[in-house]
């Protein structure tokens, strides 16, 4: 089952001025994923919705019983942000984009309730990221997961853009770190441990290249290069014994409807 959030670009920006764990980001994904086919497919009206505990936490790999966890993610996750006009930065909108969470662990449910301009990006987007969570779900490293969201803004594009280093230190929330200024420690520490995640536990590979500009008289790295393509399935040719005894045609219309896939299109 695709398990797909069509993540608006906008969110995808404001989301990540959030410095929160991998934690946070599956809830935040999550809620966005379900709020979103509410809004799209069953004509919810209000602001406040409502799934089951279980389900999300067993979609987004959070322990069961871990309320803890769960409450320190929601105390990060709900942060204000910005969204700034694009014909204008100095026009900007300061909202808490899950603004209320009510955890009812007897009842078994999360109810959550969106600010009313997330909704109506939700709702009205054009602009948008097609992610399937469950890739997510595989990456430990929340810089891998930011990154990740990122590259596939870009995928079917002609090329993706240089990343400047001080974008990706925004993005990844460690501009104050300041050993993270050497990038060296920069490359060891983070784009590595991130690239390498993601080329080994998604269906996609992902290199890079520095990109040096000469500043006072000495090359200093000041943007990334990624390169992000899908890999390829190869399918074997399935092996049949020399001497196999001839199939009937019965068995064979019996295998074709017993292999049948039926989708279920679900969310939580």
């Amino acid at each position: 089952m695709e398990d797909l959030l069509l993540k608006p670009n906008e969110l995808i920006a404001v989301i990540d001025e959030i410095p929160v764990s991998r934690t946070a980001k599956h809830l935040c994904n999550y809620f966005l994923q379900y709020a979103q086919h509410e809004l799209k497919f069953n004509n919810h009206t209000s602001n406040r919705f409502e799934l089951n505990i279980a389900d999300l936490n067993a979609e987004a790999q959070i322990g069961l019983k871990d309320y803890k966890l769960i409450e320190k993610s929601l105390n990060a996750l709900m942060q204000p942000v910005t969204i700034r006009a694009k014909d204008d930065p100095r026009s900007f909108i300061k909202l808490v984009p899950i603004y209320l969470v009510i955890v009812d662990a007897k009842k078994g449910v999360y109810r959550f309730s969106l600010a009313p301009e997330v909704m109506e990006i939700l709702r009205n987007t054009d602009y948008f990221t097609k992610l399937n969570l469950h890739e997510f779900n595989f990456l430990e490293s929340k810089h891998s997961i930011v990154i990740y969201e990122w590259l596939k803004r870009w995928e079917t594009a002609p090329k993706i853009p240089e990343l400047p280093i001080d974008e990706l230190r925004r993005m990844t929330h460690t501009a104050e770190k300041k050993t993270y200024d050497n990038f060296t420690d920069l490359k060891r520490g983070l784009l590595d441990i991130a690239v390498t995640e993601i080329s080994e536990k998604t269906p996609y590979t992902v290199t890079y290249e520095a990109i040096k500009t000469r500043i006072k008289y000495r090359p200093k790295v000041t943007a990334i290069q990624f390169y992000f393509s899908k890999k390829e399935i190869k399918k074997e040719a399935e092996k049949k014994p020399e001497n196999a005894a001839p199939v009937s045609s019965t068995y064979e219309k019996l295998r074709s409807v017993c292999s049948g896939r039926y989708m279920t299109l679900k969310f939580y």
